[in-house]
């Protein structure tokens, strides 16, 4: 307990860092995981080996662009190589990728990782406004939550409910919990809203909700807004990486952990100018059963040039808006992402949608409509679709009476189609 006391102070005081002292000891960290990797992971050893580096050459993170990047089926290939031999692997516990972008990769995790996974999370928690007295309800595909010593004294609660049980049961025990937070996959908010008639609040009013694990479409957020007096957080992470970015109350983007970990923005491999959006590479500058060193986590998103006013040091970044293999691409070039998405932004009618790229030009849209449509509402409808693809594009709209719940994350792009 002294020890998670000590590293959570160290996490609260490093957001107060100056961007030179931030550099200083990123590059310190980074040598650390790097001579680390190549001693005690093959996977890592051959990479150097193949890219001809030395390790000790990588002494900042301007160095690290020398390193190839790596993926996830770059580690499921690798297997045992990609984790650390002086690790006790019997002593982990493990976590897979949801397996929605492909075959899942098995993670494993020191105790000493989940750990401070966990006061990274309440470090973000508490720039979000999460107070001692606050219920925390966890809506998603984790097990039950045993509480701690100070949550058993009634402070900073939290309780899991399960993605797996069904929209009425998930409804019921919200009820019951009356938590001032939510924490839920924007598929989990999906699938609940039309329980309620879009009105959430007749079964809970929190302070919070926090959108984390996949994109919140601009129409999912609208509808939230229009009935809950609730603040909306971003919280960025990923399975393999643990948590990368948290909004705080200012709402001027979210801050990157960069006292945990690199991040970088490329488009073809090399970094994006500023501004622009690229995909997510993220090296993790902690001691890690499984490291990540330029892992590609493929998320799309764009770095501000800005300071928040919070006061804190780290970079702001956008909220990502989609995955690399998410894009809708159009013939005039375009590439339309997920969090971009308001074609049905105020369509009342609209309960759920899906785009799907079948081709250059051939796209076909799911929808799911609160009753049957009429001529004007699917006109208008069409409209929408219309407007936002434009009007040279092969679309059919196809009514859906339900979508699938048994996916984790329902992916509201789908593409069926690859450029040559």
């Amino acid at each position: 307990m002294i020890q998670q006391l000590w590293e959570l102070r160290h996490l609260l005081d490093a957001r107060r860092w100056s961007p030179s002292e931030l550099r200083e000891i990123q590059a310190a960290r980074l040598h650390q995981t790097i001579r680390r990797a190549v001693e005690n992971v093959p996977y890592y050893r051959e990479l150097f080996r193949r890219a001809r580096l030395d390790p000790g050459s990588i002494r900042t993170v301007e160095d690290l662009r020398r390193i190839p990047v790596t993926t996830k089926s770059d580690l499921v290939a690798a297997g045992a190589d990609a984790l650390a031999r002086d690790v006790d692997l019997a002593a982990c516990s493990g976590k897979n990728t949801s397996g929605s972008t492909g075959r899942p990769l098995r993670v494993p995790e020191m105790a000493s990782e989940g750990q401070s996974h966990n006061l990274m999370i309440f470090r973000t928690l508490l720039d979000m406004g999460f107070r001692p007295r606050d219920r925390m309800a966890v809506v998603s595909a984790i097990g039950r939550h045993e509480p701690r010593l100070y949550q058993r004294l009634g402070l900073f609660r939290s309780r899991n409910i399960s993605r797996f049980q069904s929209p009425g049961e998930q409804l019921l025990a919200l009820q019951r919990y009356q938590p001032t937070f939510v924490w839920a996959y924007a598929t989990v908010l999906r699938y609940l809203l039309p329980m309620v008639d879009d009105q959430l609040s007749r079964v809970i009013r929190p302070r919070a909700v926090i959108n984390a694990g996949e994109v919140m479409d601009p129409q999912l957020r609208a509808r939230l807004r229009d009935d809950l007096d609730a603040e909306l957080f971003n919280l960025y992470g990923s399975t393999e990486a643990g948590i990368v970015a948290g909004e705080c109350r200012a709402h001027r983007g979210l801050h990157v952990h960069a006292d945990r970990l690199v991040l970088e923005c490329l488009e073809s491999g090399e970094p994006v100018l500023p501004g622009e959006r690229g995909a997510a590479v993220v090296t993790c500058l902690w001691p890690r059963a499984m490291p990540m060193i330029r892992y590609r986590i493929g998320d799309i998103f764009r770095f501000l040039d800005e300071r928040c006013p919070c006061g804190s040091a780290f970079p702001l970044i956008e909220a990502p808006v989609g995955r690399e293999d998410e894009a809708l691409r159009l013939p005039d070039g375009r590439r339309l992402y997920p969090g971009d998405c308001g074609a049905f932004i105020g369509c009342r009618e609209v309960l759920q949608y899906r785009f799907v790229q079948e081709g250059a030009d051939r796209f076909r849209v799911e929808l799911k409509l609160r009753g049957e449509p009429t001529n004007d509402v699917l006109l208008r409808l069409k409209g929408r679709v219309a407007d936002y693809l434009g009007d040279a594009i092969s679309t059919e709209i196809k009514l859906m009476e339900r979508f699938p719940e048994a996916e984790i994350k329902f992916r509201i792009f789908l593409s069926r189609w690859a450029p040559q």
